[in-house]
């Protein structure tokens, strides 16, 4: 709060006093609550704007966070490469048609 009013009193118009967080931080915010037992990270800037961010809002949560420090792929060890892959394969319940 304190920067938008600053940003407002020192800004030229038009001047942006508020943005959407990235993708990352967004995700996080609307997400992660304390029903999660513990979320892995993989990357440093990943893990850099997580970090911060949660012990910036929820410092209760920073325990829960994991960071991700192999070579292989976090999704691969886990196995969800695959779900996703299956969650995004198109599906139709119908049966093939006859021919006659």
């Amino acid at each position: 709060m304190e920067d938008i009013e600053k940003k407002a009193k020192t800004g030229n118009a038009p001047t942006l006093l508020y943005g959407e967080p990235d993708m990352t931080v967004r995700v996080v915010r609307d997400i992660f609550n304390e029903d999660f037992s513990k979320v892995i990270v993989s990357g440093d800037e990943a893990w850099s704007t997580i970090h911060e961010y949660v012990a910036h809002v929820a410092p209760d949560l920073v325990d829960r966070l994991s960071r991700w420090t192999s070579e292989t792929d976090v999704f691969a060890t886990y196995g969800s490469t695959s779900s996703c892959s299956r969650r995004w394969t198109a599906r139709c319940g119908c049966r093939p048609a006859v021919r006659w």
